[in-house]
């Protein structure tokens, strides 16, 4: 069984290269359940959305969209010494019930917070291993 399809839609998703609404129905004519991650969202990816949002060529909505279709698969993980505040991050922004709507003013802070340079979290969970995409697990 070959995972490229899928692996090549969850990185439509995570680099928000297509049109948000078409990628999330793409990735519906996959299964839900996943037994390996397939791919790996960057503070890079993250941060391009921000700026895309920030710029006005993706919607609150949109990102809000963007974050829900990440937030809880299981076939993505996340930045190896960054899990934790990419986790916080998606949770934020697909929450807005919750966490309060996306503003220009916490999508800049969150950009300043991804763009830091700084150590990770060492209570962080990680990633141990890059996916594979024919077999292996990575730890999430």
């Amino acid at each position: 069984m070959t995972f490229e399809p899928r692996y090549l839609a969850l990185l439509d998703l995570i680099s928000a290269r297509q049109p948000i609404e078409q990628t999330i129905g793409h990735l519906r004519t996959f299964p839900w359940d996943s037994d390996r991650v397939l791919a790996v969202l960057y503070r890079a990816d993250a941060s391009r959305v921000l700026h895309q949002y920030l710029r006005g060529e993706m919607s609150a909505e949109q990102c809000v969209a963007w974050a829900d279709a990440i937030e809880a698969r299981d076939d993505i993980a996340f930045e190896l010494d960054r899990v934790e505040l990419l986790k916080r991050l998606i949770f934020e922004v697909a929450n807005p019930e919750l966490e309060g709507p996306l503003s220009l003013e916490a999508a800049s802070a969150w950009l300043r917070m991804l763009e830091d340079p700084g150590p990770a979290n060492a209570n962080s969970e990680c990633v141990t291993d890059e996916p594979d995409l024919f077999g292996g697990e990575a730890q999430r």
